[in-house]
């Protein structure tokens, strides 16, 4: 079976990420391709709950926070785990929903992608919401050129396969913003029409593993 192709979706709270995520899930379900989603919870990460240093303490403690960072309160998994359950998971419909301490001696990336690798097998498409900094082919979301200028100067040259800005700015088709292809989002046809012949992302008919 190939490896399925992985996407990162990304840019500051609010850009529109979830959006193009969903656009993007209805795009690929449309050439006949499975997708699995992986979003990244930057809120959690910068509750005092979800640190580092809280969760070793915990851990060492055998305790767990009083409270879920994401999980709806006084939901039962909610009560199992201020219970003391170290995990929960949800089963039924042929569904599952698991939620766990993550292991903090790996990347998250990688390993959110072994996990979806594991339990979705069969996927054709991984994409990833909110990790800037993760290994694989991005779309950078934005407001404005300006904000897309500001966000690709803290990404690492040559992970953003294309961006995508909102609002306010008017482009004339495809523009290039610090050497990446640009596109006004009410250009949304041309802009999947574009990422699907990038070959680093194997969506099109051959894969050289770069980007071109």
């Amino acid at each position: 079976m190939s490896e399925p192709c992985v996407v990162g979706v990304v840019g500051y709270s609010g850009a529109g990420k979830t959006t193009v995520v969903l656009k993007l899930i209805r795009h690929f379900q449309s050439k006949g391709k499975s997708v699995a989603i992986v979003k990244h919870d930057g809120h959690a990460d910068t509750s005092v709950l979800a640190t580092h240093e809280t969760l070793r303490e915990t851990l060492r403690n055998k305790e767990l926070p009083t409270r879920s960072t994401w999980q709806k309160p006084d939901s039962d998994t909610d009560r199992f785990e201020r219970a003391g359950a170290l995990a929960t998971m949800v089963i039924g419909g042929g569904r599952v929903l698991w939620s766990a301490p993550h292991p903090e001696t790996v990347n998250p990336p990688d390993w959110a992608l072994e996990s979806v690798r594991e339990w979705a097998p069969a996927v054709d498409v991984i994409v990833m919401e909110g990790f800037k900094h993760g290994a694989f082919p991005k779309i950078a979301v934005a407001a404005t050129v300006a904000k897309l200028e500001e966000l690709l100067s803290q990404l690492a040259s040559g992970t953003v396969v294309a961006g995508l800005v909102w609002t306010g700015d008017r482009l004339d088709g495809a523009s290039d913003v610090r050497g990446v292809r640009v596109f006004a989002s009410d250009r949304w046809e041309q802009f999947v029409d574009f990422l699907d012949q990038q070959t680093c992302l194997d969506f099109g008919p051959s894969s050289s593993g770069n980007c071109r």
